[in-house]
């Protein structure tokens, strides 16, 4: 079966457009949903019924679960469907058909009851009437309840042998925990419409009515936002229980993640736009054709399938029920819903005939079913794939973007409303996850109160790094977005001058910069050889180019090196950052260089571009863990000089013989002799995390170091 060939319902279609025109929300999701719920309310209140291969006549109905974010007009849309789409089928319902039916069924009772007990079937009847008026009016739907009340009002429907239970609820993350009872009782409704009497004790004043065997069709449909039910705390537990349960295979599922998306227009479109009266019009048209099904004559309808149709129904469950059986035994709930899927489906396609208004379930109402059927799967799966609480917890900080306590995250963040050692280890995950996703997290401390702070970084965009250049001092300078293979053309200027920070304006002054740099620049002047730096930073990428001070004997130069994130910050935190850089190198720069508007010198001179990694800014960022634990290890390995420490901390399982190759060469060309080089790289390797054993070092290392002394001499 191709399932990439199957449609949206025509019909249903047409109503979701003029609901997207309507609310101006582009996003059909959510509407489907809601369109195809109240179809299914109409059949089965009109006790419609499909007639499916193997099992007999189902009752149509339909239970739903749709979230949406805050202002995606879910609200104004369920209005509109209401007044405006079912409102003539409820009131002609309500008014005329439900009575009418009644009134037949309840004089069958009657006389079914007077001949059973030989009594009068008047005196009969006046009981009937009197015990189904009891229960109270009848209801298009209703949003709280008790167990109690549901099986009364239930009562009602069976003595007229018509209608529905229509269990609506908005907002259902904040109503989910008092609903329960009544949640767990349409557990039981969903298939045929039955449920268990519950035996309670008979006075005088509560006389137990006689058992009635009819079954009575269930409608549900929850709705709200998924922040309040997905979390991460009690409601949500509750809610996966739920699915756990059984409602993971008895509901559809819609999940808008985004905001509602709206065409651009001007105010004088948007106005003949909003007072067009066409998508009125066109609700009106299904408006009548709906209220034309509560005709006493279409009621109780059984809906068959055409051989060709019903084949298809059970391809398709074919279909459901191997991939279910592809799906791991511990995905409990979409192994359901999957295994499922088609139950409801066939459900769906003949509330798509019942409402308009074909004495068959067709091929197109089947295929339509079966595509919302999908997109609803696919919605469950971004429902049980959310998020996992320490992600919500980092996200949650970065985009917060302030300094927060813990306890003010607690308050917004149930899932972090936990015990103090749960709180730390979903911080230490948080931060994890966010090192691996382009999230900086950074604790301190204020008046020894934690605080927390969050940023979600931009990554590097190679042809677009700011900066800001000028030809005097301070004056006069321009700012721009320059891609990284001209850089040498900006560096080889005469006479000229250059930030790694954008400016507001033309002024060069710390109060003038644009918070945000993706380079770094490290100026060396005389300290060390040009060629070393260039073998211990061989693994980055940075462009070298020499100043108007070098010679051959005093090299001076400096070395430009994109970081791999774009970062914003203020003067402090930079000049933190950059000496977080310097003490990280292993040779020396000059480190007076920290403010975030230095300028540099141009000049041309020779350049080079090395090509690899970008450097990793997380590792330098003040008051993250990862700057923590590299200070930490720096201070582990105080004892060894600058360049020793520098190949431990870059030194791992899939380097080591490499770098401690280039650690060799490096004392070879500072002139050590073989036996003292083969000391100092048995001593490096012994500091580093699983060393290479002394072979390895014959074999590898010292052979290499042997060859490149063979050639100079």
């Amino acid at each position: 079966m191709d399932l990439q060939s199957v449609k949206h319902f025509e019909f249903s279609e047409g109503i979701v457009d003029a609901l997207c025109k309507k609310t101006q929300n582009s996003d059909r999701e959510f509407f489907r949903i809601l369109v195809a719920q109240n179809l299914c309310t109409i059949a089965s209140m009109m006790r419609c019924s499909v007639k499916m291969a193997g099992r007999g006549d189902i009752p149509v109905n339909m239970y739903s679960i749709s979230l949406a974010p805050s202002g995606y007009s879910k609200g104004y849309s369920t209005n509109i469907v209401e007044e405006q789409l079912i409102g003539g089928f409820i009131d002609r319902f309500i008014e005329v058909t439900f009575n009418q039916v009644a009134e037949i069924k309840l004089a069958q009772t009657a006389n079914i009851r007077a001949r059973n007990k030989g009594t009068d079937p008047d005196e009969e009847l006046e009981k009937v009437i009197a015990e189904f008026n009891g229960v109270g009016e009848l209801l298009a739907h209703f949003s709280e309840a008790t167990v109690p009340a549901v099986k009364q009002y239930r009562r009602k429907l069976q003595m007229a042998n018509a209608g529905a239970l229509n269990y609506v609820v908005d907002e259902i993350g904040a109503n989910l925990l008092k609903a329960v009872d009544v949640l767990t009782a349409f557990l039981e409704l969903y298939d045929v419409g039955k449920i268990k009497d519950k035996l309670i004790k008979n006075t005088a004043d509560n006389v137990r009515g006689a058992a009635l065997r009819a079954g009575t069709p269930a409608n549900m449909c929850l709705f709200g936002t998924p922040t309040k039910l997905l979390d991460g705390g009690t409601t949500e537990k509750a809610f996966l229980s739920f699915l756990d349960m059984g409602y993971g295979r008895r509901c559809f599922y819609g999940m808008a993640e985004l905001n509602p998306t709206k065409e651009e227009r001007t105010a004088e479109e948007l106005f003949k736009y909003v007072t067009s009266t066409d998508t009125d019009k066109d609700l009106e048209t299904y408006y009548e054709s709906l209220e034309r099904l509560s005709d006493p004559l279409a009621f109780n309808m059984v809906l068959p399938m055409h051989e060709n149709v019903s084949i298809e129904a059970i391809r398709y469950q074919q279909l459901c029920e191997f991939r279910a059986s592809e799906m791991p035994d511990y995905n409990e709930i979409n192994k359901a819903e999957m295994s499922h899927r088609y139950f409801k489906v066939n459900k769906l396609a003949a509330a798509y005939a019942f409402c308009t208004h074909s004495p068959y379930v067709e091929l197109e109402h089947l295929h339509g079913a079966i595509a919302l059927a999908e997109d609803s799967g696919s919605a469950l799966e971004r429902i049980l794939n959310r998020d996992k609480d320490f992600v919500r917890l980092a996200k949650f900080i970065a985009a917060d973007g302030r300094p927060l306590t813990a306890v003010e995250i607690s308050d917004k963040l149930p899932c972090f409303n936990v015990a103090a050692g749960k709180r730390t280890e979903m911080m230490n995950h948080a931060i994890a996850w966010g090192y691996r996703n382009h999230t900086v997290i950074k604790k301190s401390f204020v008046d020894g109160i934690e605080m927390f702070c969050g940023e979600s970084l931009m990554e590097t965009d190679l042809d677009r790094l700011p900066l800001s250049h000028g030809v005097g001092v301070a004056d006069g300078w321009a700012s721009d977005l320059a891609p990284w293979d001209e850089m040498h053309v900006l560096l080889q200027q005469p006479a000229y001058n250059w930030c790694n920070h954008a400016l507001l304006g033309s002024h060069r002054d710390d109060s003038q910069v644009v918070a945000g740099f993706s380079l770094i620049v490290l100026d060396v002047d005389g300290t060390a050889d040009m060629e070393l730096v260039q073998m211990l930073l061989r693994d980055y990428k940075y462009i070298i180019h020499t100043t108007k001070s070098h010679t051959e004997d005093s090299h001076h130069f400096r070395i430009v090196m994109p970081l791999n994130y774009t970062l914003r910050m203020g003067p402090e935190e930079y000049r933190e950052f950059i000496q977080n850089i310097y003490s990280w190198l292993p040779f020396d720069v000059d480190t007076g260089t920290t403010d975030r508007c230095r300028k540099w010198a141009t000049h041309a001179g020779t350049y080079e571009y090395h090509n690899g990694e970008l450097l990793d800014a997380m590792m330098f960022i003040p008051k993250t863990n990862k700057n923590e634990q590299r200070i930490k290890e720096s201070v582990q390995l105080a004892n060894l000089s600058n360049v020793e420490r520098w190949f431990v901390q870059n030194t791992g399982t899939g380097n080591r013989s490499n770098n401690l190759i280039r650690f060799a060469l490096m004392l070879v060309d500072g002139g050590e002799d073989i036996v003292d080089i083969d000391e100092a790289v048995k001593e490096l390797n012994a500091k580093i995390p699983d060393p290479l054993s002394e072979v390895e070092i014959k074999n590898t290392v010292m052979r290499t170091v042997a060859n490149r002394i063979k050639k100079r001499e």
